[in-house]
């Protein structure tokens, strides 16, 4: 054997040694258990019982639109990664709107137990359908994310979270508003397609009290606010 296949052979044996090494036991820390997370305030925002409505009206048209609360579930859920266990309260719930014939499906996805700088929150989902099914997803609302701007997007719409302050609606006014931003609302009716920039103002107690859409490129606006409601807590 030469000398030059004697480097190589040498050079191999090293590489197989480095390489077992590196795929030696990993040494994990050990799984924290992180308790319960309760909704807390958020129900305040988010969960009201079956039978319970709001009359939302469009300042333009002056048409009225109901929307019924015709279910609720409240669970107790949980989950784990090899770092970390938790349970969460779970809520999901589904609407119907009596005059533009609408479903929604409404519904938290937690922040997922394996990321890495995890601190417990959610997102907020609304599906939307209509008699020939699904028609699209927005995050309209959301709970103690990482950042104040966080993109909260599906991939074809980002949330911002704009602030939390007071809000006169209908000649009421409301504490604890918190309003959210999307960016490309894909579920909102609009004039063009992929859609368009809209604001969810959530009162405390109260829910959903205004919601507005408006395009920059186009003379468009529209907004629906709240003049009646029956709340079952």
């Amino acid at each position: 054997m030469n000398q030059l296949n004697i480097k190589v052979l040498i050079l191999v044996c090293l590489s197989f040694t480095v390489f077992q090494m590196s795929c030696g036991p990993r040494e994990v820390p050990p799984q924290q258990d992180l308790g319960f997370f309760p909704l807390g305030e958020v129900k305040d925002y988010l969960y009201y019982q079956p039978g319970s409505y709001w009359i939302y009206e469009n300042q333009t048209s002056k048409i009225r639109d109901t929307v019924i609360v015709s279910g609720v579930l409240l669970d107790t859920l949980s989950d784990h990664s090899e770092v970390r266990t938790y349970t969460f309260e779970y809520l999901e719930y589904n609407l119907i709107s009596t005059y533009k014939k609408y479903r929604y499906s409404c519904y938290m996805q937690p922040i997922n137990a394996d990321v890495l700088n995890w601190r417990y929150g959610f997102k907020f989902w609304i599906e939307k359908y209509n008699n020939n099914g699904y028609e699209g997803i927005i995050n309209p609302f959301y709970y103690n994310m990482p950042d104040a701007d966080y993109i909260g997007g599906s991939g074809s719409h980002n949330t911002y979270f704009r602030g939390k302050d007071t809000l006169t609606v209908n000649g009421k006014l409301y504490a604890d508003v918190l309003h959210f931003e999307i960016d490309r609302d894909g579920i909102y009716p609009a004039p063009i397609t992929g859609g368009i920039e809209t604001s969810y103002y959530w009162a405390k107690g109260y829910g959903l009290i205004k919601y507005e859409a408006h395009e920059k490129k186009l003379p468009y606006y529209d907004q629906w606010i709240l003049v009646e409601s029956d709340l079952i807590k």
